[in-house]
């Protein structure tokens, strides 16, 4: 069959629409099961009016339980969502910023004066609905999602495990009071760290967390703070998004101790291929001295930290967005390595310079910390750019010494660091770079590359 609507009019006039409901339905449920019948229903509904999607609702809502587990019926019933009295409800307060955050008018307050002094800012909460001013009751014999989630009561374990009715329980949470969702969120509670490790239930979490106030799910942050909790999420992808989420949309008042006790295996999490995205999000985070505190746990590994290709990524981010004392720590650790060099005569920063990941750390290190630690680091390529030369990473050094050779202030220091760019120019093909005039820059023809 067909599905194209604009192949005929069947499909493009309500009044034909209408009829062709009426004709099929006694077999409302049975089209809502097939592939190709739950198109047809979802474009029907699309096109009808809201008694005409009444009707074909309440055909399917005595079936509901069983229509939400099917890979093909639970887009029906979410499709209905899409014209539920309280989505435009929320459209409607939104629009004119009525809307609820997930922060406290203190915290609000707080985070607004520290972004006016800092250069840190944190993106603003997103809308949501303020149903203390909405009495939404009125809808809840038209409203299809306040219908389904009389269903959903305690059955939400169940729904929220299952791989099409997780879809469902999402799209619920996105519309339905918060007072109604909390109930619904509490069932989940016996079983919460389940859920989080779960491939569909953990979606289901994280749309908790990014949709609701963090009063409702205070149960996951003390459930997540264990330390037995924090080993597992280690090893498991799931639990580690929901842990980046909960970083992202819960403030820190609430998610502190989740975060203290993150810090404290930051040992182990740095070095996990999931685990480290969890400690590059709190040193993005608004937690007070982030960064800081990860050095101090890291402390006497972060040389050998710097070789390990998850590792390394961390450490690349606490140069980018710590303080200058943070990349002055991290230098003094490199001045002090022993290992991963072949030739132990090298300089410690020359054998990181060499590695695959250590020398990522290094160009971040050089490209943002203050000018006394960037002249030191010139100092050390340029000594060592014989060795360096040879090494499959030095276009990218070459690259990195271009980027801040306009920022030193040794006029000699520059100069040489200057004649190094020159002299690899091939590997800054077209690339602006410095010419020892700091006012002006000038880009190579193609005639001086292919030249050099």
């Amino acid at each position: 069959m067909n599905l194209d609507k604009s192949s005929s009019n069947q499909y493009q006039q309500p009044s034909a629409l209408r009829v062709c409901l009426d004709q099929v339905k006694p077999f409302i449920v049975s089209f809502s099961l097939d592939s190709k019948g739950s198109r047809i229903l979802q474009n029907s509904i699309v096109l009808a009016e809201q008694s005409t999607r009444e009707i074909v609702f309440q055909q399917l809502f005595p079936y509901s339980q069983h229509l939400m587990k099917n890979q093909f019926a639970n887009f029906v019933l979410q499709e209905f969502f899409n014209y539920d009295p309280l989505q435009s409800l929320v459209i409607e307060i939104i629009g004119s910023d009525i809307y609820y955050t997930r922060y406290s008018l203190i915290e609000m307050n707080a985070m607004q004066n520290q972004s006016s002094t800092t250069e840190v800012t944190k993106p603003a909460p997103s809308p949501k609905m303020n149903w203390s001013k909405v009495d939404y009751m009125k809808y809840r014999d038209e409203s299809f999602v306040l219908r389904l989630a009389c269903l959903m009561k305690d059955r939400m374990i169940d729904l929220s495990f299952d791989k099409h009715s997780c879809r469902v329980v999402q799209r619920s949470l996105e519309l339905l009071p918060f007072d109604v969702s909390t109930q619904l969120i509490q069932e989940l509670q016996p079983c919460i760290i389940l859920a989080v490790n779960d491939h569909n239930a953990n979606h289901v979490i994280q749309k908790i967390v990014r949709t609701q106030p963090p009063n409702s799910f205070l149960f996951l942050l003390e459930a997540l703070a264990d330390i037995h909790v924090v080993k597992e999420i280690l090893t498991n992808q799931f639990s580690c998004r929901v842990v980046q989420h909960i970083i992202d949309n819960s403030p820190v008042t609430m998610s502190g101790t989740l975060i203290r006790t993150l810090i404290n295996q930051s040992n182990d999490l740095v070095t996990s291929s999931y685990g480290n995205y969890i400690m590059q999000k709190i040193i993005l985070s608004s937690y007070p001295n982030a960064s800081r505190d990860i050095l101090v746990a890291l402390s006497g590994r972060i040389a050998e930290l710097c070789l390990h290709k998850y590792s390394s990524n961390v450490i690349e981010k606490i140069c980018e967005y710590g303080t200058d004392a943070d990349r002055r720590s991290i230098i003094n650790e490199f001045m002090r390595f022993q290992g991963g060099s072949q030739v132990m005569k090298q300089h410690p920063i020359v054998s990181l310079l060499l590695d695959t990941y250590a020398n990522y750390v290094v160009q971040k290190v050089l490209i943002c910390c203050g000018v006394e630690l960037r002249e030191s680091l010139c100092r050390i390529i340029i000594n060592n750019a014989q060795i360096l030369s040879s090494s499959m990473h030095w276009r990218h050094i070459i690259t990195s010494l271009n980027k801040v050779a306009g920022s030193i202030s040794d006029q000699h220091l520059r100069q040489q660091v200057l004649n190094l760019v020159s002299s690899n120019a091939r590997y800054l093909r077209g690339t602006t770079f410095p010419t020892g005039n700091s006012d002006t820059d000038s880009r190579l023809s193609p005639r001086d590359f292919f030249t050099q």
